[in-house]
This record gives structure tokens, sequence and C-alpha cells, in this order.
């Protein structure tokens, strides 16, 4: 059986209809990639998915999708009667399968779970060796009620506690698998010997509302750590970040600023591995320029519009914004922040910054927080 899922699975990407909330709700941007990029990300390396399909029927996430250039990824158009909202998924699992013909078993995975990893896919074939077809799910370890206020699982006279434990898990719509054989045969996704497959309790929540979006960036922002070989740019602000956005003044009346040696040393290795390293600030003074010249990095000063620069720094060096990580602390530093594909700021930064970056280091600026936020990269 495992054989016959390593060398024949099929893979499917559901491409749900427009949510009626979020306009273009498939290729919306979650932590600044468009929704469905997360669901292909976690299926491209899976080496027993051979092929992986995303039914549509609207160009943009047509062309969305092939923009990711992922080779297993291809484009099914699906025919009009199942491009409906009131289609049902099935049909248009049945219309692919009558279409193509394909054999082996069937993946089908939404769109609408980003928080989907490499590990759950792998995990949930491992679990569809022994039974006949699987859905992912979480423990929702509650006291529940019928709508009609009869209890379920539970004694009214003895009550149980929370956290004792339930036997309900609740479907997370991120993965359900079948053979081909009997989805044709019972017109059905689920069918025979049906084995849940628990998935982690955050993973309930699913891209349908504009404030699902909210809360599951969220989550990924201080979930998934990010792997330092998919950026080539390091951007930082200066004051507040670099230095501990104190004033310092001699008996001359000259500013003096206070540098951290172990933030110098994070950088270099940085540079090591090929990252670009600047730092971007809105101030004009020397001091920047000094310590740049020190770190052997550029310097760009006296920056009013700091993503505006961004992406002009990386249209020069030919760099994607979601391959940038850039740190600063301050409101003229959150319109970079939400545009970069990781982003960071110190201990001491506004709250603003704070409610809207990947990480945010216990070390303050001029402390340390650059070192830590690159230690915590590598």
């Amino acid at each position: 059986a495992v054989q016959v899922v390593a060398n024949h699975i099929a893979g499917s990407v559901k491409e749900l209809q427009q949510s009626k909330g979020i306009k273009d709700k498939n290729i919306t941007l979650i932590c600044g990639k468009p929704m469905i990029y997360w669901v292909l990300n976690a299926l491209k390396d899976v080496e027993s998915i051979g092929k992986i399909v995303v039914a549509t029927d609207s160009s943009k996430i047509k062309d969305t999708v092939l923009s990711f250039g992922f080779d297993k990824t291809e484009i099914y158009d699906r025919e009009p009667d199942n491009a409906q909202d009131t289609s049902k998924t099935i049909d248009v699992i049945l219309e692919y399968i009558e279409k193509t013909k394909p054999d082996g078993d069937f993946l089908l995975v939404q769109a609408t779970s980003p928080l989907l990893q490499k590990d759950d896919v792998i995990g949930f074939l491992k679990n569809y060796e022994n039974c006949d077809s699987s859905f992912s799910c979480v423990e929702f370890n509650r006291i529940c009620w019928t709508k009609d206020g009869k209890p379920l699982e539970h004694d009214l006279k003895n009550r149980k506690r929370r956290q004792d434990g339930s036997n309900i898990v609740v479907e997370n719509g991120a993965m359900y698998i079948n053979s081909i054989k009997n989805i044709k045969k019972e017109k059905a996704l689920l069918t025979g010997n049906i084995k849940p497959y628990l998935m982690p309790f955050e993973t309930i929540h699913e891209i349908d509302e504009p404030k699902d979006i909210e809360v599951v960036e969220k989550i990924m922002k201080q979930k998934y750590k990010p792997d330092i070989n998919n950026f080539k740019m390091f951007l930082t602000d200066c004051d507040g970040v670099l230095t501990d956005a104190g004033m310092y003044y001699n008996d001359n009346g000259e500013v003096l600023k206070k540098f951290s040696a172990n933030d110098g040393l994070g950088i270099n290795e940085l540079r090591k591995l090929g990252i670009y390293v600047a730092i971007i600030t809105g101030e004009s003074s020397d001091f920047a320029k000094a310590r740049a010249k020190k770190l052997n990095i550029d310097c760009y000063c006296g920056v009013n519009d700091k993503l505006s620069k961004v992406k002009e720094i990386a249209n020069n060096k030919n760099v994607d914004l979601s391959q940038i990580i850039y740190i600063g602390d301050d409101l003229n530093d959150l319109d970079a922040i939400k545009a970069v594909g990781f982003s960071a700021c110190p201990a001491n930064a506004q709250a603003v910054i704070k409610a809207n970056v990947n990480y945010e280091t216990k070390l303050s600026g001029g402390n340390g927080a650059v070192r830590e936020l690159i230690n915590y990269l590598l």
C-alpha cells in the first residue's frame, strides 16, 4: 500500500469559490505571499506527491500560481457548471477524474488552510497507509451540546473537566484522501474505513472572512521560523535598533551614539552568506555613515519614505520584497515592515511595530538586538 501511495498519488488543491467578504480570496496576501502559495509550498517537496493540480476558472489565480514556478504544479480549467456559488467539491473532483482519468489516490488540499506544513502532509500520508480514506482534524476538547440543548458525551450530574479530554474531533478542512477507485464508485470523498488524522489545534483556523486573516497571520508569525537561505537582503534602521535611541552630548555639544559590537559581528556572518546588508535611516547625521563604513555595508541617510527606498534597493539588486529581512522600531518603519518577507523589531519598539512584525527580540536597540535576530535566523 505504501508503494502504491508513493508511486501513484495525485495531489489536488481545491480553489474554493470567491468569498463574499474577501475579494480574490485565494490570492489574498498572507504574511506577504498569496494565500494559495502556502499550501502549494507545503506540497511541492513531498516526494510521494507526483502531481499538484489547481482547479480554477480564474485567470488571475492561474497567473499567480504559475508565477511561483513550482515544478509539479499544473492548472485544471474546471467547467462553468462547477464554478458556481452552489457547486460542490465532490462534483469538481468527479469532473476532474472523468476528464483526466488519473489513477492511484486523490489528495484534496484546501487553499484556505495556509497553516499547513510539509510535515503535516507527510504525517497525513503515513496515516493513510492503514485505512481506506482519511481527513485532517483537530481534537475538540470542549464540553459540547446539540442546538436543542442536549448534552454530548457528558452527564449533567457528573460534568467532566474540560482538561479530561474528549472523543470529539473537528475537521479543519485542510486535507482529505481516498483512492480514485473508491471516489468514482461511491461518488463521495470519504468512504470505507475512515481514519482521522490529528493536527495541532491552531490549524482549526481557515480563511473565510477578513478577520480570519489577522488571526492566521499572527499564528504564522509566532510559530514558523523562516529559512535564512530564502533571503538575499537584510535592512536595518539605525536609531533605536543599532543604537539605544539615546542622545549623548560631549563638552563641545557634539552628539554621540552607542552601538553594540555584537551586532557588527552578526552582520559580518550574514555577509559571509552573501546576504546584502544596509542601514536605512531618517537621520542625516554622520554617525550612521561612520558605523556603516566600519561594518563595510551601505548606508542610506535622510530617508523619509523607507518603503520606497526599500523597493528601490530591491529593484537595483534584483531582489523580491519577499526575500528581504527588515528590522525597525518606530512608525516610519511600519510600511516597510508590512511589505517585506520577514520583519523584526527590538524590545524597545513602539507597540504598533510590535503588533506587525514576525519577531520581537528580547534585547533592546544598541544592546545586541540585531545580533539576537541574526542568531535566531541562523
